[in-house]
């Protein structure tokens, strides 16, 4: 399962539950991800201009989801 497939069922899972919240956080870390691969790609093509955008881009993102606590079981936090 890559991550974004993960984080797609992180979403889909916590909008079952009514977690507008950590749906809302879990988009913006499949959007990190997306940016993050774009940000690859602009640098092995050693594209500058892209690679800054996506650089930006991926701040961005990760400086708005924050500190967002998605919920773990009790029994995965003992691990």
């Amino acid at each position: 399962m890559s991550l974004e497939e993960l984080l797609q069922a992180v979403h889909s899972e916590l909008l079952r539950r009514g977690n507008d919240e950590g749906a809302g956080a879990a988009a913006e870390l499949i959007a990190a991800s997306v940016a993050l691969d774009e940000l690859d790609a602009a640098v092995e093509r050693r594209d500058d201009d892209a690679a800054t955008f996506q650089a930006e881009l991926l701040e961005r993102l990760l400086a708005g989801i924050g500190t967002y606590d998605f919920p773990v079981s009790e029994r995965k936090r003992q691990r």
